[in-house]
């Protein structure tokens, strides 16, 4: 096995990619390092006939850091801060927020990797980075800008850290696997404790990925299965029971981000390999479709504004966006 370490920064389907030794990889929020097209064939259609679709009429403002730049807003919170990450046109990771128009930056020092996830009403903003080992830990940002680094779950190779609720718990996955391809495993984290681990149930289930929370305590995300391509979107209620969410008629759905109302947002897959972002509220499935024309809903507040980011292809480049 080749232990030389090296830093390959990849983004395609929308998703930051390190790979940083032979033993250690991450590959950002969306964990995907090849077209989720390729695996379809073998993915089984959902058919839901509990949800009714609607088109959706929004109109998309588009979010760049910079016009070289791959930017990839996660989050919006109620008072209107946007958090994300980008490429700079180097390839190299960075996190950034948004608030009423300015861009404000910012790296975790010595870092090989970083991306920043979702901030609560405070202003802190959850995310992960990559260090000289190879390790993925969480992180936050404090509304003064200074930086809390967090200690992952031991022994894991990567424990991501996307979403942060008002009393400052962070949540995300985490797995032991050293290549960071399986095994993933929900976690909720109170200063350095874990305080909850769990996984979407199932004997062939073999990730849960959480993805987004609200401040009622719904979590949502997704969970892949050993059947090749398959990938289904998930909520666990506060009380700890699942639910498997498919838009009708997809090949693959995730469940990106849930506001305090219980509104969803996230992407499907079609039948012809397009990524489509939807809006998921009182039952209703709503697709997202920007210029793109691939689109990913990431994130949605209390008011329905929602980001995400679109792209042409799997390659890029890709554009964040605001919808209202």
């Amino acid at each position: 096995m080749n232990a030389k370490r090296f830093l390959l920064a990849l983004l395609i389907a929308g998703v930051m990619a390190t790979t940083l030794n032979a033993q250690t990889r991450w590959s950002g929020y969306g964990r995907k390092v090849e077209s989720a097209t390729n695996q379809a064939a073998t993915a089984k259609v959902s058919d839901d006939s509990l949800y009714s679709m609607a088109a959706s009429s929004s109109t998309f403002t588009p979010i760049s850091v910079c016009p070289s730049c791959s930017t990839q807003p996660i989050g919006i919170n109620d008072k209107g801060l946007i958090s994300g990450g980008y490429l700079d046109a180097g390839g190299n990771s960075h996190c950034f927020l948004l608030r009423n128009g300015n861009y404000l930056t910012f790296d975790v020092p010595g870092a090989l990797f970083q991306e920043a996830g979702r901030s609560n009403a405070p202003g802190q903003i959850a995310g992960d980075y990559v260090d000289g080992d190879g390790i993925d830990r969480p992180f936050v940002r404090n509304a003064d800008g200074s930086l809390s680094l967090r200690r992952g779950m031991p022994g894991a190779s990567v424990t991501y850290a996307i979403d942060i609720n008002n009393a400052g718990d962070i949540t995300g996955s985490f797995t032991l696997d050293p290549n960071a391809a399986e095994g993933f495993t929900g976690y909720v984290m109170r200063g350095k404790n874990f305080i909850l681990i769990f996984s979407y149930p199932g004997a062939n289930v073999t990730s849960t990925f959480v993805l987004g929370w609200n401040e009622p305590g719904t979590i949502v995300g997704s969970f892949k299965t050993t059947t090749e391509g398959e990938e289904h979107g998930s909520v666990r209620s506060a009380q700890g029971k699942f639910k498997q969410i498919d838009y009708p008629g997809s090949v693959q759905t995730e469940a990106f981000g849930i506001n305090a109302a219980g509104d969803i947002v996230g992407r499907y897959e079609d039948i012809h390999g397009v990524q489509h972002g939807f809006l998921l509220r009182n039952g209703l499935f709503t697709s997202i479709d920007s210029p793109g024309p691939n689109t990913y809903a990431w994130g949605i507040n209390s008011r329905g504004e929602i980001v995400g980011w679109m792209f042409p292809d799997f390659s890029g480049p890709f554009t964040g966006f605001l919808a209202r």
